[in-house]
């Protein structure tokens, strides 16, 4: 029955996928590299966070003057870059506040499309490749993933892939369930099983570039073989809600790019964090904000890295050799592996639309929160590692070196300096200031400064830079919150007015907790980057998060969305068509006890290897 069952995969039995001396295996990608897991350019990183984050507690015996100018300035500094995500958030907001009023009035499908592009494309028919990895998250989160993608306006344009790993509790019964549940409602739906290779890293990466293998292979093999021109891949998580127009929009603004740069660009739609955010904790909640506020004041438009969700062009995957299976972090090293793949750097284009990702969860307080603190110090070892992908490729003059010194400044600003030195040269500053006795302003003689500019007193300077960031930076980051909440038609009824007095009180709670939270990430990753200088790659191990909490009634999506407004709502989902709408309501698990394997079996002559193209880490 096993043998019988695994054939739902691809037709092809995980045991094939795993022997067959025809597929390709890690050592193609690694060449049986010996890789030094210890000197490594990340403790570049160590180094940076470690004397510049802790330049209070020693500065201040040069003198108060010379203390405080140096604070002054180094504060100054990273604040700007706070300042500058604040006004280009506003200016993200703008465009999705065009684009949401433009969808309540542009409801025919393919209209939106035909005003935006020229006549010559819209000729082109675009195949949409959905790929969408998991392991053991529950099933009624996967199916709400893939309910929100069954009903998109291009559903019939979409090949869905389910990736899911050999590890996978009862995958095989995964694989039947997700057929027959979901076999008619897109182009055509597949799954892969992954098979755990030596030298992968257990993970999204390896797991992606498998089931992008395996799913372009099998339609090779069958004579349809995918155009890498007009193939646009989409990589999500299980976890992920799109709005019914997503790919209506990734189409459009794919097909409004110049012929010679769409296949070279990178896609990326708005994350919002807000699936049942009231119920997580401050930690939780406050760094979903952010993340969402630092998407779109900063990782879009300085072209950082796309996170989680994002769409390439089949021919740029091809080019850059797919995914690399011996890293951890898939979403924050992909832009580099396209960047190597072309030789140049990867502009990310902004998708006007909000999308729903799954947040930290847990079943507990103190569970949310190590979930929490895993999940930083994960992003941070992996932002690490791709720092010395970076500098190794950059080196090796794998790009083009004005481009290469471009993406080095802006990703060591952003994961080194915005996220980690920012908050533990701050909390230092907060102490050691008063510790030295270096408040008073008649403390810093000699820094003649004061005299023309007397607000920039230890006292005044710490008090405008708090001050404007609570004021400027997290009011625009909740703001932005409240603004996504409200287009999609979130509900969050314990917090804000709708709560009461103790609702709103939590909401405040919260906005004053910005600044303590980013404190608390910032020293989780201070804490990460040394250990990962001292301990060397072999703690990259990926750990998944667990997400047995999140949405325990994500089958029900008007648990999570009020449907009767926003980009969300049932009447803007009336032009996905009839025969691809599913019942957002409906139970998964109603499955006919009569599903059978065969209806999924294929030979297993059709194994073969798509790519053989090599990494080099």
């Amino acid at each position: 029955m096993r043998s019988e069952m695994s054939r739902t995969c691809i037709g092809v039995p995980p045991t094939a996928l795993m022997n067959s001396s025809r597929r390709q295996s890690v050592s193609q990608f690694s060449r049986n590299k010996k890789r030094n897991f210890f000197l490594r350019w990340n403790i570049l990183w160590a180094i940076l966070v470690v004397v510049v984050g802790l330049l209070p507690n020693w500065i201040f015996v040069f003198g108060c003057h010379v203390g405080w100018a140096v604070v002054f300035c180094v504060l100054l500094f990273c604040n700007v870059a706070f300042w500058m995500a604040a006004i280009f958030t506003w200016r993200t907001l703008w465009r999705e506040w065009k684009e949401y009023n433009h969808e309540k009035h542009e409801i025919t499908t393919h209209h939106t499309i035909t005003n935006a592009v020229d006549e010559e494309n819209q000729s082109l028919e675009i195949t949409h490749l959905c790929i969408m990895v998991g392991y053991k998250e529950p099933m009624d989160l996967i199916c709400a993933s893939v309910d929100s993608i069954a009903n998109q306006t291009r559903a019939k344009s979409i090949i869905m892939v389910v990736g899911l790993e050999e590890r996978t509790p009862d995958y095989e019964t995964k694989c039947i369930q997700l057929h027959a549940r979901y076999g008619d409602k897109f182009k055509l739906f597949l799954s892969t099983v992954h098979p755990q290779k030596a030298g992968e890293i257990a993970g999204t990466c390896s797991n992606v570039n498998w089931a992008i293998r395996e799913s372009t292979t099998y339609l090779r093999d069958r004579g349809s073989p995918l155009d890498p021109t007009v193939t646009i891949i989409t990589k999500c998580d299980t976890d992920t809600i799109f709005v019914p127009r997503h790919f209506q929009v990734l189409e459009r603004e794919f097909l409004k790019q110049p012929p010679e740069e769409r296949l070279a660009c990178m896609y990326q739609s708005v994350l919002c964090y807000n699936i049942e955010m009231d119920q997580r904790i401050v930690f939780a909640r406050v760094t979903g904000i952010l993340r969402t506020f630092f998407m779109c004041g900063f990782m879009i438009p300085c072209n950082v890295n796309t996170m989680s969700i994002y769409s390439i062009s089949l021919q740029l995957a091809r080019q850059a050799g797919y995914w690399h299976p011996s890293y951890q972090m898939e979403d924050i090293i992909m832009n580099l592996i396209l960047m190597n793949g072309i030789g140049k750097r990867v502009p990310i284009v902004l998708l006007p639309i909000p999308t729903l990702s799954g947040p930290t969860s847990g079943a507990t307080y103190w569970q949310e929160f190590t979930e929490w603190r895993l999940q930083v110090r994960r992003w941070t070892i992996g932002a690490a590692e791709v720092f010395h992908y970076y500098v190794t490729k950059l080196l090796r003059g794998n790009f083009e070196i004005k481009g290469g010194l471009n993406y080095g400044f802006v990703f060591t600003w952003y994961y080194g300096i915005m996220l980690c030195v920012t908050g533990v040269f701050g909390l230092c500053s907060m102490w050691s200031l008063p510790a030295y006795g270096c408040m008073d302003s008649s403390q810093l003689g000699g820094w003649g400064l004061l005299d023309t500019f007397p607000w920039i007193s230890p006292t005044t300077g710490m008090v405008f830079f708090f001050g404007f960031q609570y004021m400027f930076v997290y009011a625009t980051a909740f703001a932005a919150d409240a603004f996504h909440r409200s287009i999609i038609g979130i509900k969050e009824p314990t917090l804000g007015f709708a709560g009461g007095i103790v609702g709103l009180s939590r909401s405040i709670l919260h906005w004053l907790s910005s600044h303590p939270v980013l404190w608390a990430y910032s020293v989780v990753e201070l804490f990460a980057i040394v250990e990962l200088a001292f301990r060397g790659r072999k703690i990259c191990a990926h750990i998944p998060t667990n997400k047995d909490s999140l949405m325990a009634n994500a089958c029900k999506r008007t648990s999570i969305v009020d449907m009767g407004t926003g980009f969300l709502s049932r009447d803007l989902m009336n032009d996905a068509t009839e025969n691809t709408r599913l019942d957002l309501s409906s139970d998964f698990f109603s499955l006919q006890d009569s599903i059978s394997a065969h209806d999924f079996v294929a030979s297993d002559d059709d194994i073969e290897s798509d790519d053989n193209q090599s990494y080099e880490a």
